[in-house]
């Protein structure tokens, strides 16, 4: 990374970072998360994506690279991200659900470049697509119509249940450890991120076996518990709730009832 100033990307070496949830062991594959700290708040940086590719890995002796590539920064604009602001007087967001896959509906929507630059972050409120079927479809539906608009957090919709890999979504998305349910703050803006479940009971013939969702939607119920009765939540100035599935009572279906 670098300082987002007229200084050359090239004019000195620049701190690298890695993906250590290898924990001190470089992870080999086709998916990678990096977390960088100590960087000031409100600010800019610019910043290189390089990787090198491996070839074969027989054993840990041996191991055959191939060529590093990446972002050359003598070619094209550097991409660039801004740390959050310690105090917010308004924040500016757009939330956009229920595309089942309509990748050119999602492009229309964030089709002003000028204006999306006026939001502070995105929000995926579930059914980006209709199952997951194969993990393509995260980068294809997700990553890659998403790909100007940075910060981006996700809450998961009934579809995000269904299909082979729907468990790999955790791959892409940066959950914590219990999940896709969380909070994250704006200043005194406090978001909640809550994860509805499933439409249909466990049972369901169309659920095919594959769910156990009654036990993690009662350890969501607890965690929220905690949620709503701390300090964070209590003082916070203001607090927004996302949530896929609409609560309701009449004509509900299970999922409305979670």
């Amino acid at each position: 990374i670098a300082p987002d100033n007229e200084e050359n990307f090239y004019y000195k070496d620049r701190p690298k970072y890695y993906d250590m949830r290898g924990h001190g062991l470089k992870p080999i594959g086709k998916i990678h998360k990096v977390t960088i700290g100590g960087l000031k708040p409100g600010t800019s940086y610019r910043y290189r994506v390089m990787m090198t590719a491996v070839q074969d890995y027989y054993n840990n002796y041996n191991p055959v690279y191939g060529k590093g590539s990446g972002a050359p920064a003598y070619k094209v604009d550097l991409p660039k991200a801004t740390t959050l602001k310690e105090d917010y007087s308004e924040v500016r967001f757009a939330v956009v659900n229920d595309v089942h896959a309509q990748d050119s509906l999602l492009r229309r929507l964030f089709a002003d470049k000028e204006k999306n630059k006026e939001f502070d972050f995105v929000l995926f409120n579930g059914d980006m697509t209709s199952d997951l079927a194969y993990s393509e479809k995260i980068v294809r539906h997700y990553l890659k119509p998403a790909s100007d608009q940075t910060p981006l957090f996700m809450a998961r919709g009934n579809h995000e249940f269904r299909g082979r890999d729907a468990l790999r979504i955790s791959e892409y998305f940066d959950f914590p450890e219990h999940g896709p349910y969380y909070t994250f703050k704006y200043g005194e803006f406090l978001f909640l991120v809550l994860d509805g479940g499933e439409d249909k009971v466990d049972s369901d013939i169309e659920n095919q076996g594959r769910l156990c969702s009654e036990p993690y939607l009662n350890e969501e119920a607890k965690w929220l518990k905690g949620v709503v009765e701390s300090d964070e939540w209590k003082n916070a100035e203001r607090r927004i709730v996302f949530n896929h599935i609409p609560p309701q009572i009449k004509n509900a279906w299970h999922g409305n009832l979670n």
